[in-house]
């Protein structure tokens, strides 16, 4: 009788078990569907759910972890990732492991701690299993090298890349990047060529190579460089956008203001960006924050240019606590090339508000960070000097 009471109970002990497990799973898949559709709270809940239910499974807290970086709520999603990591020598767990590492390396990297980032890059390196997510892992360890300024070792990662990926004109791109930023402008014009030998269809590649030109001061060869993008773009159909473009850097401000608007229309965001700037050199600000906005608030993210777009023109219009508020959310994109700039905005933004003891702190870290700009130099013994008034100067675009 005993026994057959046992067996009675092990066997209620089990259907509850599988019935937690298929709860926990339903949970989790509605979690895996709310974040491809991009309702990340629905998201968090149905994973946060998931581990409730069965707090055992890696693969709940990781991509719980996941969707909290989506919601920009970092620290609880490093929680979650130290909950699924577990350091045990099986494969099925080094796996996970290596998820979760990369997972609070990227949290920590859009907290900007960028060192912290790092050592959970190489910690996720180190690790064999699913070598299909080193290439991801590199880019951000290249990136957070990046942000940190150390360029040269940034663009060490990538090299160790390419070596690899010889075809792939992305790393190119993103190593000729970190040689414009480390101030060797020659490799970082023979990779913008490597990259378009590789994509001759990509205008953005000439777009940044034209930059690039630009700032070596080689107008007449940026001037060629657009010819031959126009000259592409007879031989090619290509997409109306991409042709909206090769007029906008050709000055042909007229015929791009209408090929972008029928972009738009035909659903191609990012033209709401280059009419932004088209009104914005125009000094019709109105619109221009008009289409700026529409970018930012379409396209779902706060990309660190069109913040830093947005913020001058609110500036020019004297909304000054709502430019801003746009210059902190382009300042946590992290981005090597807008930081400075928007600091310096920043800056601005603040003695026109009157804030003066706060702008001359944010003035002396960015003196800390940029020593041998003059220009700085010379506001700090303006705003050490002011004690009311209304800031004389204009922000940079």
């Amino acid at each position: 009788m005993k026994r057959i009471l046992w067996s009675v109970a092990l066997l209620i002990l089990l259907i509850g078990s599988f019935s937690a497990c298929s709860k926990a799973e339903n949970f989790y898949k509605n979690g895996k569907r709310s974040l491809n559709e991009g309702d990340y709270i629905k998201a968090a809940e149905c994973f946060a759910s998931a581990a409730e239910v069965n707090p055992d499974k890696a693969d709940y807290y990781i991509d719980y972890g996941m969707a909290l970086i989506k919601l920009e709520d970092y620290e609880n999603a490093i929680s979650a990732f130290d909950r699924a990591y577990m350091d045990k020598d099986m494969s099925i767990i080094r796996k996970n492991d290596k998820k979760a590492l990369r997972g609070k390396g990227i949290a920590y990297y859009f907290m900007g701690q960028y060192e912290s980032a790092i050592q959970e890059f190489e910690k996720a390196l180190a690790i064999k299993e699913l070598s299909e997510l080193d290439m991801d892992l590199m880019l951000y360890l290249s990136a957070a090298y990046q942000s940190l300024g150390n360029y040269e070792k940034a663009a060490e990662k990538l090299s160790e890349l390419i070596k690899k990926n010889e075809k792939n004109a992305l790393l190119y791109v993103r190593r000729a990047e970190c040689y414009k930023l480390a101030g060797d402008r020659q490799k970082s014009l023979e990779d913008y060529d490597s990259a378009i030998a590789l994509e001759p269809e990509n205008y953005e590649y000439y777009i940044a190579k034209y930059f690039l030109l630009e700032e070596m001061g080689d107008t007449n060869g940026a001037e060629a460089l657009m010819e031959q993008a126009g000259q592409l773009q007879k031989e090619l159909k290509i997409a109306k956008f991409d042709e909206a473009l090769i007029n906008y850097y050709q000055g042909s401000y007229d015929r791009a203001l209408e090929q972008f608007n029928e972009s738009l229309t035909e659903g191609e965001k990012e033209a709401a960006y280059y009419l932004g700037e088209i009104y914005r050199s125009r000094k019709d600000y109105t619109n221009a924050i008009y289409y700026y906005e529409k970018y930012i608030s379409e396209d779902g993210a706060y990309r660190s240019d069109a913040c830093n777009q947005l913020a001058v023109c609110l500036m020019k219009t004297g909304e000054y606590e709502e430019a801003l508020k746009y210059i902190e959310k382009g300042l946590q994109q992290s981005d090597p090339y807008n930081n400075r700039i928007l600091r310096k905005n920043e800056i601005v933004a603040l003695e026109y508000l009157g804030r003066y003891e706060d702008a001359e702190i944010k003035l002396k870290e960015y003196m800390k960070d940029y020593p041998t700009e003059y220009e700085a130099m010379r506001e700090d013994v303006f705003i050490g000097s002011r004690v009311a008034g209304s800031k004389v100067g204009a922000p940079d675009q």
